[in-house]
């Protein structure tokens, strides 16, 4: 008797993360604006953005699209990062110990200068979104990396506020053309914002 049959996959063919969720929402978020810019460029190197994103007093990525600084000032296309997250249960205990963790490591590092603290610290986004490490947690690494996107945006809004003009911007750099003509006035003015 022929007919359709749905194909399955067996439970093997399956990732641990696929089942969890999708990936789409793990995209970083990169901005880009071509054209020609007469006055002088400068390069911003991001770095620990997550370490920003987990230290920083969010109450886990809530955002006021109200709010003056609010990240929603700054919209390529990325409204949906107002909305509540999906996975905000499943961490509700999680997320506090890694950001409690990673204000102890920061402490011990600034404080104590310690080299393991400061090398746990660079690599925290490593070991919470590669599933091979024991920190990994498929529903704290979206919350992570969803807190990442709204600290991102929030500094490109700064950055606007500020008058840059972004022309690319990707979490581990940030072009922004000054309106400065001269080396020196470009450095000025990179100083101040």
């Amino acid at each position: 008797s022929g007919g359709i049959f749905p194909i399955s996959k067996s439970p093997n063919m399956f990732s641990q993360d696929e089942i969890w969720g999708d990936d789409d929402d793990l995209i970083s978020p990169v901005i880009r604006r071509p054209g020609c810019y007469r006055s002088i460029c400068i390069d911003i190197d991001v770095q620990d953005l997550a370490i920003a994103a987990l230290t920083n007093n969010m109450d886990q990525g809530g955002v006021d699209p109200s709010s003056p600084h609010s990240a929603m000032m700054f919209d390529p296309g990325f409204s949906k990062l107002a909305s509540p997250l999906g996975d905000e249960m499943s961490t509700s205990i999680s997320l506090p110990i890694i950001q409690a963790l990673v204000t102890g490591w920061l402490k011990d590092a600034i404080v104590s200068n310690s080299l393991v603290a400061d090398e746990l610290l660079h690599h925290i986004y490593r070991l919470l979104s590669n599933p091979a490490t024991l920190l990994h947690d498929p529903a704290l690494h979206r919350v992570v990396h969803s807190l990442m996107k709204t600290t991102f945006l929030r500094l490109l809004s700064e950055l606007q506020r500020l008058g840059c003009l972004i022309v690319y911007a990707s979490f581990h750099k940030v072009t922004v053309a000054t309106n400065k003509l001269e080396l020196s006035g470009a450095e000025e003015y990179i100083q101040f914002v």
